[in-house]
């Protein structure tokens, strides 16, 4: 998707009837400047967010959003897929996560490459943790 959006936005750069003039073109390099701030702000998202487990707390990192808890504050997980997540705070790149409350009302949405594993990890510092399906995950009754 990363690259469709690159080759869209650097479509004109590719024209056939550009010219010496278009260099000189204000208006060109403003187009350029913010094509590769875009273009770089993708990156660092995708390339940037991460999560670790360290001295009892959980880390996230997702570009200039960064933050901590505390694995014994964790109360429940739940395993979740989809691209509606209802979860406001979600530093996160793909639709298939994890959806973690902690403190009282707190929610937050991870999507770890090895779901599994980060669950197993805190489960092992937290063994209290209630793991389970997201609501929207759960099969359907049928009323029949």
């Amino acid at each position: 998707m990363l690259f469709l959006i690159v080759l869209i936005m650097t479509t004109p750069l590719y024209m056939e009837d550009w010219s010496a003039q278009d260099l000189k073109d204000k208006e060109f390099w403003i187009y350029l400047s913010v094509t590769i701030s875009i273009i770089g702000l993708f990156l660092w998202i995708c390339f940037g967010t991460y999560y670790k487990i360290e001295n009892g707390y959980l880390y996230h990192r997702s570009a200039i959003f960064r933050g901590k808890m505390k694995i014994s504050s964790i109360r429940k997980i739940e395993y979740h897929s989809g691209w509606y997540v209802p979860v406001l705070y979600r530093p996160s790149t793909d639709t298939i996560g994890v959806i973690i409350t902690y403190n009282k009302f707190d929610e937050i949405y991870f999507s770890p490459k090895e779901r599994d594993e980060l669950v197993e990890d805190l489960l092992k510092i937290n063994p209290e943790i209630e793991v389970g399906r997201s609501e929207k995950n759960k099969p359907k009754k049928n009323n029949c």
